[in-house]
């Protein structure tokens, strides 16, 4: 009975596992079966731009009203200039100085995202480069004739109008300015631009209007263009060529042991470096026109009490902007050597206005005598020939010097620009070197005055600046160098900005590779459709 049990019990337990084994191999078929019927699983990454159109840049607001101008102090040892963007900064607090990382970017994080995502999917006509520092050239002469660049035909308006957003009127801005950072190179190439923002494609067309006179400024115009779900948009903006003489002041390199602390700064004030102030509860620096620095930090030596820098800067400051580069020489290229109205010199010469219009020449060897011509009359000295200059000038006058040019007593305007805005009488004295007053000896006692737009590239300085009372040095116009020295005690110096100079250059004044909007309503004009 046990045996049998014990039979019965294994022939049992085979058959169990027999089933088992085949419910196992059936249920792992169908596992594995379903495994295979699975769907693929794939991975795409796409990139798409969506940056935000931002800028420190907002050329396009109107600036704040100045303040009627008066004449102003030049820098001396004594005194400084300062600048600070932070608008939530009102005050500048007792000998603080601002650092680079205080200062404002000069892109945003949202523009350089823009920018970097732009970068990729675009022809090579499409790229824009970021803005560099100037390269230095020859000085352009940009009077006419001159290649003019057309842009397309113009459609046909429909007279409705549509207001740009703010942060797409920042974007179109911030595009046409790096184009026209190397304008001279892409309108050789291709006077246009095309590019594609938050999926919308833009194109611009760059239309140059070469000045007609050597007294004018070149003139861009630019049409901007796009489909917006269907309508056909576009807007139109007029940009100018700056001349140095565009500039109450203009210096490249600021000393930092000269300081402006109680100047009245008129005109358009920029420099290429940091600039120092000094000031106090009862004396400040006052500029009434705009102030640019490309500098990021403001120095201030001496500070007494706390100042609002909307008493300082009443019409606006900017720091950490591009840099405008000196031209290494100034080029006659477009100059007539054959013109009646050009006299060069080879040898050391002083020269005397009358206000007739004559004018005498005088060299250690010879003399002479002439009358201005009623077009650009224009005095070169060449090598290493110094100029010297006096009296009152009456018509249109470029003195250059590659060396020296110097101020030997009064030279002025026949007719005053500010009796007589009208004022034909125009004097520009450039020099690659230096442009000086002369000694004491030279130029008599008592205080001088100057009508001119002056450019000096290396520097401008007051011989034996350390003898007199500080008498008044007068300028009536613009003043760009090098580098700045000291005033005082000598003189006191005052600059005032002669306003024709806004829109007008002395004959052939040197010109910068920098343009700006002078006009643009900010709005899109529809067009009619096909």
């Amino acid at each position: 009975m046990t045996q049998r049990l014990t039979v019965a019990s294994g022939v049992s337990l085979a058959l169990h596992l027999s089933v088992l084994a085949i419910v196992g191999l059936l249920y792992a078929r169908q596992h594995f079966d379903a495994i295979d019927t699975l769907p693929v699983l794939s991975l795409s990454l796409q990139t798409q731009a969506e940056g935000a159109a931002s800028s420190k840049s907002e050329s396009l607001e109107p600036l704040p009203e100045a303040e009627p101008r008066t004449p102003l102090p030049l820098a001396s040892h004594d005194g400084g200039v300062t600048g600070d963007t932070d608008a939530e900064r009102e005050r500048l607090p007792a000998a603080e100085r601002l650092s680079a990382s205080e200062a404002p970017q000069t892109q945003s994080a949202d523009a350089r995202n823009e920018a970097d995502a732009d970068a990729g999917g675009r022809t090579t006509s499409e790229i824009v480069e970021q803005a560099s520092e100037s390269v230095e050239a020859a000085v352009v002469m940009t009077t006419g004739p001159g290649k003019s660049v057309p842009s397309q035909t113009r459609a046909t308006l429909t007279g409705e109008t549509v207001e740009i957003e703010r942060r797409q009127r920042r974007m179109l801005d911030r595009r046409v300015e790096r184009y026209m950072n190397n304008f001279e190179r892409r309108s050789r190439s291709d006077p246009s631009l095309e590019w594609k923002h938050k999926g919308q494609r833009f194109r611009a067309e760059f239309e140059r209007e070469p000045a007609t006179t050597d007294t004018g400024l070149e003139h861009v115009r630019v049409r901007i263009s796009t489909d917006d779900n269907g309508r056909k948009l576009s807007t139109e903006m007029t940009m100018r060529r700056l001349a140095f003489s565009n500039f109450g002041q203009f210096v490249n390199h600021w000393d930092p042991r000269v300081m402006i602390h109680d100047d009245i700064i008129d005109g358009r004030f920029h420099s290429n470096s940091d600039v120092t102030l000094s000031y106090s509860r009862q004396v400040r620096p006052v500029f009434n026109d705009k102030v640019t620095i490309a500098g990021h930090s403001i120095r201030i030596s001496e500070a007494h009490g706390n100042v609002r820098r909307s008493e300082m800067f009443r019409a606006g400051l900017d720091t950490g902007v591009r840099s405008i580069g000196l031209p290494p020489r100034f080029d006659f290229a477009d100059s007539d050597p054959d013109d009646a109205s050009t006299y060069k010199f080879k040898r050391d010469t002083r020269l005397v206005f009358h206000p007739d219009g004559r004018f005498d020449w005088r060299s250690r060897v010879d003399s002479g005598t002439g009358k201005l011509d009623k077009r650009t009359n224009r005095f070169i000295a060449e090598g290493k020939t110094t100029l010297h200059v006096r009296g009152v000038v009456s018509g249109k006058v470029l003195v250059y010097s590659p060396r020296r040019i110097v101020i030997d007593d009064d030279i002025v305007y026949e007719d005053d620009p500010r009796f007589d805005p009208g004022s034909k009488d125009y004097l520009g004295l450039v020099s690659d070197g230096t442009v000086e007053i002369a000694e004491p000896e030279v130029t008599g006692p008592g205080g001088l005055e100057v009508h001119a737009a002056i450019y000096a590239r290396r520097g401008f300085r007051v011989r034996e600046f350390r003898r007199g009372n500080g008498d008044l040095l007068y300028l009536l116009g613009s003043l760009t160098v090098g580098s700045v020295d000291a005033t005082e005690p000598r003189y006191r110096t005052r600059i005032e900005f002669d306003d024709r100079l806004e829109t007008m250059r002395p004959p052939a004044f040197p010109v910068t590779d920098r343009y700006e909007v002078v006009a643009w309503d900010g709005r899109w004009q529809v067009e009619e459709g096909d």
